[in-house]
């Protein structure tokens, strides 16, 4: 019985982990100046307030615009 709860516990925290891992944002510096797609502010190279989407690192200004591009991306992407 304790082995069927221990296996049951190692399969939820595996697929917890996976769905969270899923949702990670795994950005790397700007490596060159951008556009802050909120606010249109110049973003030099080597920020790491960034942002991967699309195959795209997008750099920001502040948390705040990254924080509301990371809600609804589509949204600020220029088509």
């Amino acid at each position: 019985k304790t082995m069927k709860k221990l296996i049951l516990f190692s399969y939820s925290l595996f697929l917890f982990l996976s769905v969270s891992n899923a949702f990670a944002n795994i950005s790397e510096p700007l490596k060159k100046d951008g556009i802050d797609p909120i606010c249109q502010m110049k973003v030099k190279a080597g920020n790491t307030n960034t942002f991967y989407f699309n195959k795209v690192n997008y750099g920001f200004c502040s948390d705040n615009c990254k924080k509301r591009f990371a809600a609804e991306p589509r949204k600020y992407i220029k088509k």
